[in-house]
């Protein structure tokens, strides 16, 4: 769910700060308390997998890969 919430997002901004996504997704989700750790690890999973990747420049700025 939480990894829905983080593409959900990214695919709605293309690029986005870290802490913005985290904010994000922490709000939207309902069913339980997701926490920033939680959401971080999950931004981590995404990266490697291919669906987004931190810019060069600015490794705060996450970028939609689609």
């Amino acid at each position: 769910m939480v990894q829905a919430h983080i593409v959900k997002v990214m695919k709605a901004q293309k690029q986005y700060r870290f802490q913005n996504v985290v904010t994000d997704v922490i709000r939207n989700i309902t069913m339980f308390r997701a926490d920033p750790k939680m959401v971080k690890e999950r931004v981590e999973v995404l990266i490697r997998g291919g669906y987004m990747k931190r810019d060069d420049n600015d490794r705060a700025n996450l970028i939609y890969i689609p």
